[in-house]
C-alpha cells in the first residue's frame, strides 16, 4: 500500500460537494487524471434525509446507493450492491492521479465501499478520502497517516490553502513516480 492520502472531513450540508468538486476539476485543468466517487444526501422537501446516491468525480453522474428500508442493513437504510461495484470501476478501473472515495458508517465497519479505499490507496498513488465526521477515529487509525486534512465547514480561503496545498502534494507524488 503506498498509503498517500488527503482528508476531507465532513457530512451533510457544509460544502464537501463544492471542495471536492473544485478540487477535481482544478486538478484536471492541470491536466491530472481524476476519478472516483463522493456520496450525496437526498433530502426530502425541507431537512428530511431519504437516501445518499453516489457522484462519480469528475462529472456528477449519480446514482441511488442507499434508501429507507423496512429491511435495513445498518441502521435504517437498504443499499444497492450494483452501486458499489459501480463506485468501485469509477475509482480503479483505470490508473489515475488522484481518486476520491467516500467513508462512512458502513466503511468503518469494514464493509461497503471499504475495499475499494484499501485498493485506491495500495495502487493510486494520491487518494482523497472523504470522511464523515462521526466515523473519523475509526476509518483514520486504520490508515497510514495522511498528508493533509480539510475539516469543513471551511471558509472559501481555507478551502482554496487546501486546494493548493493539494496540487503540491500531487506534484510532489508524480515527480517522486518519475
Amino acid at each position: 500500500m503506498t498509503g498517500l492520502w488527503v482528508a476531507i472531513i465532513g457530512a451533510g450540508r457544509d460544502g464537501r460537494v463544492d471542495a471536492v468538486d473544485g478540487l477535481a476539476r482544478r486538478l484536471s485543468a492541470g491536466g491530472r487524471a481524476v476519478g472516483g466517487f463522493l456520496q450525496r444526501t437526498v433530502y426530502a422537501a425541507g431537512e428530511e434525509i431519504v437516501g445518499y446516491d453516489v457522484v462519480r468525480v469528475p462529472g456528477g453522474d449519480a446514482i441511488p446507493l442507499a434508501r429507507e428500508s423496512s429491511d435495513p442493513e445498518l441502521c435504517r437504510w437498504s443499499f444497492d450492491p450494483q452501486t458499489f461495484d459501480t463506485a468501485r470501476g469509477w475509482t480503479l478501473d483505470r490508473p489515475l492521479d488522484v481518486a476520491f472515495v467516500e467513508a462512512g458508517r458502513l466503511e468503518a465497519a469494514e464493509r461497503g465501499h471499504w475495499r475499494t479505499v484499501l485498493e485506491s490507496l495500495r495502487t493510486q498513488p494520491l487518494t482523497v478520502v472523504c470522511i464523515r465526521r462521526g466515523v473519523l477515529a475509526s476509518v483514520a487509525l486504520r490508515l497510514p497517516d495522511p498528508l493533509d486534512a480539510l475539516e469543513l465547514p471551511a471558509s472559501e480561503a481555507e478551502v482554496a490553502a487546501f486546494q493548493e496545498r493539494v496540487v503540491a502534494h500531487e506534484r510532489t507524488v508524480a515527480s517522486s513516480r518519475n
